[in-house]
């Protein structure tokens, strides 16, 4: 069985950023954003579609963990802001 991988890019981001999943596990996802205090501050479910965009940009700068997962999986990345004035 092929691996489900996410991939969020622009990483960096000035905010905007898109999530990208391969070998979706056809699964109810969720996505959970947490700051570096280990905070959760964003959390909502995903749909199927294998790209979704999101807008962060009412985040400070700084780095964030955005942790995807379902029954049977969890996937960490990190994701840092930096918005230029």
């Amino acid at each position: 069985m092929p691996t489900f991988t996410i991939n969020l890019y622009p990483n960096p981001t000035n905010g905007k950023v898109t999530l990208e999943m391969s070998n979706y596990p056809y699964e109810v996802l969720t996505m959970k954003v947490y700051n570096i205090l280990g905070e959760m501050i964003f959390d909502t479910p995903l749909g199927i579609e294998r790209q979704q965009t999101f807008d962060f940009k009412r985040f400070a700068n700084g780095l964030y963990y955005v942790k995807i997962s379902g029954n049977k999986l969890n996937k960490i990345e990190k994701l840092l802001i930096q918005k230029i004035d």
